[in-house]
Formats: C-alpha cells, structure tokens, sequence
C-alpha cells in the first residue's frame, strides 16, 4: 500500500519478497539478502543431494551441516536461505527428488528439522520449501498442478516434513509451492496456510511464494495475504501489487474501485499489518539485526569458498 497521492515506487516495491526482505528506516531495519538453493546457496557451497543426507539417518550431521550452512549465511551476508527442500517424494518422475530428503515424511523429518535447527541456531531464516506437493516439473506454473489426498495422509506423511522443521526445527519461514491441493491454489490457501500451520501446529513464521511467473494466472495477492502468505517472490515483469493506498486521515487503507469510487478497507489494512508483523519478527531475531549485535562488523575482508577448502 502507498500514500494517497503519491505515484508507486516500483523500484522499491519490486524489491520485496524478491531474493530480499525490504530495509525499513523508521524502525531501524536494514534490507536483508536471500539466497536460493534447496540444499546451497545460489549453486555454491554445494553438499551431496539431500536423499543421500537423509540415508545416513545421522541427524547429529544434519545439525551440523545446517550450522555450517548458518555460518556461511552471516559471512556471506545472507539473512535468508531458501530451502533446505523438503518434499515428499510421492513419485519417482518428480524432477525434483534430488532437493528433497525422503519418501517417508518422519524419518526425512527429523534429517530436515536437523538441518534447520542448525542453520536457525545462526540466526540463519529458514525458507523450507516448497509447501507442499511440488510433484512435477513439467508444466509446473500453479494452473495445471492439482493434488489429491485424504486429510490423513496429508497429515501423517506429505506434510510431516514441514511439520518437524516447523516445530523442531525452528523454522523462521516457508515457501509456497506452485501446487493446487483440491483445486486451490497453495499461496492462497487459507485451511492449509492459516487452519494447518497457524491453528494446528501453532508456527506463526512469514511465507514467500515460489517465482511469481508461475503465479499470476492463479492467485493474487489480497487473496494472499488472507490466506497467510506474506510475500511474492516477484519475477520480473510479472509483478503485481497490493490493493489500496494509506489513508492518514482515515488511520486506514482506501481502495479505489473500478468505476471510479473508493471505500477504506479495515480488513485489509488488517492482513496486510499481519504479514509485516511476521515478517519484521522474524528477521528481528536473525543475521538480519546481528543476532543482536547492532555494531557488529565483520573483520578480515570478504568471505570466499576456498577459506573453507581443507
């Protein structure tokens, strides 16, 4: 939302959610970087696939590799992690089996809430992806992907993954799946989003889309926002933005209508103030703000993989 009055700022609002949480100067929040990679950053860094991780059942390795993972994350500068991928694999043409831990949502459960324990214990967001269902790579775009099953199976396996990375783990946020479980889209989802994670798990962290280009056509973000999702990764040009404008005079937001009306919206300024108070608690308790540490400086030059080359 922008003031009335004022023209939007894309260069700005394009920057949120993208690999990248937005600086807030009022309150003393700096812009934070996110890294991609289910089990890296961005192609760097590079473990073995996560199903080997997994076929250790070595959690105590898990850990350690996440606290590794968190270590590179405060000297690379990165505030966030997409991953690690934690999919059930529910078959073996997914395209996708080699970012995500197992076929059992327990045992790759306690591999995964491992890895996020460790990488969370650095002040390291977690963004365990993708929630939930991502079977396919082809036609992988939100519109085509739709997934059955039973509430029972959905809770007992594909979504026990996220659960213990959530709970155990510690997991500071999720991305969203291009999925369509029933028919709905995930980003949109409120029994999945808000009834599963928030009501039944109790994990109030912040949720980013996967790349918004697939995303368009399927959702849109006022539906988001109630839903539970917070950001877009936005993927240039496709871009879209809230509805509405700030309205100081109404401590509320204004949404014009399309025959030339506008009405102050108090449930949406509601979810929209909703998805930044967890996204600002979250980054709050990260590399973020230091872990703490405002004046915190680091000392020795820029960090390069091959310091860590033994």
């Amino acid at each position: 939302c922008r003031p009335r009055g004022h023209e939007p700022r894309r260069t700005h609002h394009l920057q949120l959610g993208g690999y990248s949480t937005v600086a807030v100067e009022s309150i003393g929040k700096e812009k934070a970087a996110d890294l991609d990679g289910p089990n890296n950053f961005t192609g760097t860094y590079a473990w073995c696939d996560e199903t080997t991780i997994a076929s250790t059942w070595n959690t105590t390795l898990a850990e350690r590799e996440g606290r590794i993972m968190g270590c590179f994350g405060m000297f690379s500068d990165a505030t966030g992690w997409y991953g690690p991928g934690m999919d059930v694999h529910r078959s073996p043409f997914s395209g996708r089996n080699n970012e995500y831990y197992s076929q059992d949502g327990v045992q790759g459960g306690y591999i995964a809430a491992a890895v996020v324990k460790g990488a969370e214990s650095k002040g390291l967001i977690c963004y365990i992806k993708h929630l939930a269902f991502n079977d396919q790579e082809t036609c992988r775009d939100g519109k085509v992907q739709f997934v059955w099953a039973s509430e029972q199976a959905l809770r007992e396996n594909y979504l026990k993954m996220f659960q213990m990375a959530a709970q155990e783990g510690g997991a500071s946020g999720a991305m969203t799946g291009y999925a369509r479980i029933g028919g709905i889209p995930n980003t949109s989802n409120h029994n999945l989003l808000t009834g599963i994670l928030q009501d039944e798990w109790g994990w109030f962290g912040y949720l980013v889309t996967d790349g918004y280009i697939g995303w368009q056509d399927a959702t849109e973000l006022d539906m988001m926002v109630r839903g539970g999702n917070s950001l877009q990764l936005y993927t240039t040009p496709f871009v879209e933005f809230l509805s509405g404008e700030w309205d100081a005079d109404a401590n509320s937001v204004r949404i014009d209508t399309a025959d030339g009306e506008s009405y102050i919206s108090d449930l949406q300024y509601f979810y929209v103030r909703k998805s930044a108070q967890a996204i600002l608690h979250e980054t709050a308790n990260s590399t973020n703000a230091k872990n703490g540490f405002s004046g915190l400086t680091l000392q020795g030059g820029a960090f390069t993989a091959d310091q860590f080359v033994a």
